[in-house]
């Protein structure tokens, strides 16, 4: 029973130190070391995107001990090509405006209403009012423009509004000529607070919220709160219902959990939140799964994931100790049997080996006695052959341990020795005897 407990327990042991080896290695595999220098690429200047982009990079810098390095680009769909080239570590994206496959999610930022922002005395009431006027979607690599095509064609206008070169919203102050803009952003955008206090802009609803996010999977129904821009009077001067999408930090799915941890930090532990009321909290970012997220995040979010996983392992593991015991004791009963048939089968060739102990010792007994009366030199030397061979056989054939070190074994070699000095006398003595006669 001892050496069953021994047996399970050992492999008890194996069990657990080989969960252990694969729990480091793939925590090594998945936090790999940091970059050199950490590249973030946000989008214009003025916006909300590199205002947050701004805002991290300080606290990213102290995390890390890395350099971090903010890239202009012209919106969403350059920071995913940035991202996917190897050419950024970070992004912000607008949902929906970029393929999912190579990126990964770190975390959602905050909501970006769709703005339908239209020049006063234009004409323009309502999304459908938008037919023939010249309307602004934002840069061509950007998110914004993105969800823009996309409203315009559930309303099926795509085609009948006016072209304009591709341009960042604050267009609109500069070029009289244009009617409109739709613009997603978040409601923290300086830029978008300053264009909205202009006197000759408006800010219209945008309709049919409920119809639209069920057709496009990162649209959702949303409403900007009358006075959200402040105002005198209030800019909206009441509720507008809308729809809108939500801005994310990605990265590349192979990216440094490191990496990953320590911008969760900066976004979750730090001040940073003051600055920006609008960010989503950590249950929200925990529970948001329209993009795929990096490895690491949900380490971050349930750092004891591991630990309840070996607990769980380890229960399972006291669950099978009768299992491993009764292994334990099948294996000993098996080495028990083993052993003892090893054992019958070496007494049955020490019987074997014995009875053919017996029968040459016969032989050698046969033929002492007929060499008492024989005087003829030519028999005796035969007998002589006789018995060296059959000693011979014995030392060959019998080569039981257990034999070989019986007594019959020694009296039976004595006999052989005795009997050949006992041949070789006699023929000695007639051969000098007969040599004699001769002369």
């Amino acid at each position: 029973m001892r050496i069953a407990r021994r047996i399970g327990g050992a492999w008890l042991w194996v069990a657990v130190l080989g969960l252990l080896a694969f729990a480091l290695a793939a925590w090594s595999w998945s936090w790999e070391g940091l970059p050199r220098e950490i590249r973030i690429a946000a989008a214009e200047p003025g916006g909300l995107y590199a205002k947050i982009a701004s805002a991290l990079k300080p606290e990213l810098e102290a995390l890390t001990g890395r350099p971090v390095r903010l890239l202009d680009t012209q919106g969403s769909q350059e920071n995913c090509h940035l991202l996917l080239q190897g050419e950024a570590e970070l992004a912000i994206l607008q949902a929906g405006s970029f393929p999912v496959a190579e990126l990964a999610s770190v975390a959602p930022l905050y909501r970006e209403p769709v703005h339908l922002v239209v020049r006063k005395n234009r004409g323009i009431d309502r999304f459908q009012d938008l037919a023939g006027k010249t309307v602004l979607l934002g840069r061509e690599a950007s998110g914004m423009q993105a969800s823009a095509r996309m409203l315009l064609r559930y309303f099926e206008l795509e085609e009948e509004i006016q072209r304009v070169p591709p341009a960042y919203f604050m267009e609109l102050l500069e070029r009289d000529s244009l009617d409109a803009a739709i613009i997603t952003t978040g409601s923290l955008n300086p830029d978008l607070r300053h264009l909205l206090h202009q006197p000759e802009f408006a800010l219209l609803e945008i309709p049919q919220g409920q119809a639209i996010s069920t057709l496009h999977a990162f649209f959702t129904p949303m409403s900007i709160s009358q006075g959200l821009y402040q105002g005198n009077p209030p800019v909206p001067d009441r509720d507008l219902p809308t729809v809108g999408t939500t801005s994310l930090l990605a990265c590349r799915s192979d990216a440094s959990g490191l990496l990953v941890e320590a911008t969760l930090q900066a976004l979750l532990e730090t001040n940073i939140r003051l600055e920006f009321p609008t960010l989503l909290d950590q249950e929200a970012i925990r529970n948001w799964d329209l993009v795929p997220i990096h490895s690491a995040v949900p380490s971050y979010h349930d750092p004891y994931a591991g630990l309840t996983v070996l607990a769980a392992f380890m229960e399972s593991l006291s669950g099978i100790k009768e299992l491993l015991v009764a292994l334990g004791m099948v294996a000993l009963l098996l080495a028990q049997r083993l052993r003892k048939a090893r054992e019958r089968a070496k007494q049955e060739a020490f019987a074997e080996d014995k009875e053919r102990l017996d029968a040459l010792l016969d032989e050698t007994v046969r033929i002492e006695q007929a060499q008492l009366d024989q005087a003829d030199l030519a028999t005796l030397r035969n007998y002589l052959d006789e018995v060296t061979q059959i000693k011979l056989r014995a030392l060959q054939e019998l080569s039981s341990e257990q034999l070989r070190g019986d007594r019959n074994f020694l009296i039976f070699l004595t006999q052989c020795a005795n009997l050949i000095h006992k041949i070789q006398a006699k023929i000695q003595l007639l051969s000098s005897a007969e040599g004699i006669r001769r002369s």
